[in-house]
């Protein structure tokens, strides 16, 4: 084995460390290495683990790479590698780990391997690949990311058989999109599913929503129409719900406050939806973060929202609420019965909850002192 990651080694991979027969493992990861793969890196037969990230090398894969059929694990993210990723990487069989992320690779993604497939975590994003996502993918793969490329057309609904994904990111492909609810409705295994800014559209399901396992749904900037369906606040493990940037209507679901783990509910964006802030939300002992800008929310902003999440800030919310409790140790914003802004919820360390009468005394201590150590 040969270990030397994070040591600032500058120049190119000279060609005789692959003549080292025995060498299992190479890892050269956060240095300054410039150049291309030598084209006799197939001659370490025996390398099973191969990690050359985050260093400055360039040129496409040397052909003899894909000679080394005992790599399990393979790291060639954050360089400049280009060319195509060549149809002989079904050839090995032994990977678990493919992550070639952040390089300028183009061309298609090819069939990825039979039944026999190892691989369990597949990472090509931010490349510049295009085409559509193969209808033979690992069977096997728990992670897999396809997020920042050019890929087109429909979602492929054989997604739906990996019963071991767990983590799906497919966001920022603008032209990669179908029918959202075919993705929500067999997730029943998935954990995560990024995909923001596709090109998804319809509705979300409601009597068919299968994502018991799901803990973070991103689903910004997409052409989503419909209400959110008071169904996912029954997906008790859920921590992160984003659908920012769509074309959602209806109200806030009031079931969203009876997720025991949300942290983070974000909504802005969405133009057509109405409604209050259910006060529900505001019982929840976990949300940190919510926001609604673009949203034409009426009404007060719960009180029990102000006690369990915190400050209100004037950038988050961008409708016109009034507000009757919040201050933060700043007094960064005080609201009022009659006093309207805009903001967004965030937990605070020190927060005080006050009635519209000692907001106000506060406030007036606040422009003597500019400041309020609480």
């Amino acid at each position: 084995s040969l270990r030397l990651s994070s040591n600032r080694i500058e120049g190119t991979l000279p060609s005789s460390l692959f003549n080292v027969t025995d060498l299992s493992v190479l890892d050269l990861s956060r240095n300054k290495l410039t150049d291309t793969l030598p084209e006799n890196i197939g001659s370490a037969t025996k390398l099973v683990r191969i990690d050359v990230s985050e260093n400055d090398l360039s040129g496409s894969v040397p052909d003899s790479f894909y000679d080394l059929s005992s790599l399990s694990v393979v790291a060639l993210f954050s360089n400049n590698f280009n060319g195509t990723l060549s149809p002989r990487i079904e050839g090995l069989r032994n990977l678990t780990t493919l992550n070639l992320a952040d390089n300028n690779l183009y061309g298609s993604i090819p069939n990825f391997y039979g039944s026999g497939s190892k691989l369990s975590t597949l990472n090509l994003s931010y490349n510049m690949l295009n085409g559509t996502i193969p209808s033979s993918l690992p069977p096997n793969v728990v992670e897999m990311d396809f997020a920042g490329n050019s890929l087109v057309g429909e979602i492929p609904a054989q997604l739906c058989n990996f019963v071991s994904l767990e983590h799906l990111f497919l966001g920022n492909n603008t032209e990669l999109g179908g029918p959202v609810a075919p993705l929500l409705e067999c997730g029943r295994n998935l954990k995560t599913l990024s995909a923001e800014f596709c090109n998804l559209t319809g509705t979300l399901p409601s009597t068919s929503l299968n994502i018991g396992s799901m803990e973070v749904l991103v689903l910004d900037g997409n052409s989503i129409s419909g209400t959110i369906p008071s169904e996912l606040g029954a997906v008790g493990g859920l921590t992160n719900l984003s659908l920012r940037y769509n074309d959602l209507s209806g109200m806030i679901p009031r079931e969203l406050g009876n997720l025991p783990n949300l942290v983070a509910l974000h909504l802005d964006g969405n133009p057509m939806m109405t409604g209050i802030i259910p006060a529900d939300l505001g019982q929840s002992e976990t949300l940190e973060d919510f926001s609604a800008v673009g949203v034409p929310l009426e009404g007060v902003v719960p009180l029990t929202l102000c006690n369990s999440v915190g400050n209100i800030t004037r950038d988050r919310i961008g409708c016109t609420l009034e507000c009757n409790c919040c201050i933060d140790p700043t007094g960064f914003c005080v609201g009022s019965g009659n006093s309207t802004f805009s903001g967004s919820v965030m937990r605070r360390p020190q927060l005080l909850c006050l009635t519209a009468t000692t907001t106000t005394t506060l406030m007036m201590m606040m422009m003597v002192t500019g400041f309020v150590n609480i």
